[in-house]
């Protein structure tokens, strides 16, 4: 895993618990907590923290994974603020991801490897299918809707294979636009 989510998943939770609680959870999950946005860290680490996290959270580690991603992605994408200006809203970013993110992610990461996604349009929504070796498709719920919360959109989403963190499949759609009143 890139030292990149590490400091992002550090960022999320300094900024909403404080950097006693980031502190906390590095012991916890017994790990050095020393990481470097372009360093490559074991994936048991980052799954150590998440746990952690989950316990302190009284969360199932996937609920957890969910809170992350979806806190994680405007951190995400103020650190490629030039690529995320071409896009209107959360579905062009979101089918956007293979083309044009992880591609300049792979410049920026060489040696990084992002999931693989595939998008077909059916009458309930836009099917997404989620295919990594990590198993993180939780993290890729959260950012998915992170998406929506970057573009003041509510995005649904339904995840349809539960049980399979390596590849599976959700729909979402992106009914309207979130107005608030000021």
């Amino acid at each position: 895993m890139k030292g990149l989510v590490f400091n992002v998943a550090e960022e999320v939770v300094t900024d909403n618990y404080g950097a006693d609680v980031w502190d906390s959870l590095l012991d916890s999950a017994n790990v050095d907590g020393a990481y470097t946005s372009l360093g490559n860290y074991d994936d048991e680490e980052i799954l150590a923290i998440v746990t952690a996290a989950a316990s302190l959270l009284e969360e199932t580690v996937d609920e957890t994974w969910r809170i992350l991603g979806r806190k994680m992605l405007p951190l995400f994408a103020s650190r490629i603020e030039e690529t995320i200006a071409e896009f209107d809203g959360a579905e062009s970013l979101l089918r956007a991801v293979n083309s044009i993110i992880h591609p300049n992610v792979k410049v920026l990461y060489p040696d990084a490897a992002p999931p693989i996604f595939e998008f077909k349009d059916t009458d309930s929504g836009l099917l997404v299918r989620y295919i990594s070796a990590r198993g993180l498709a939780a993290l890729a719920e959260g950012l998915i809707i992170g998406c929506g919360d970057f573009y003041n959109e509510v995005v649904d989403l339904e995840r349809l294979d539960p049980d399979s963190p390596n590849d599976c499949r959700f729909i979402v759609s992106f009914p309207k636009v979130r107005h608030y009143s000021t």
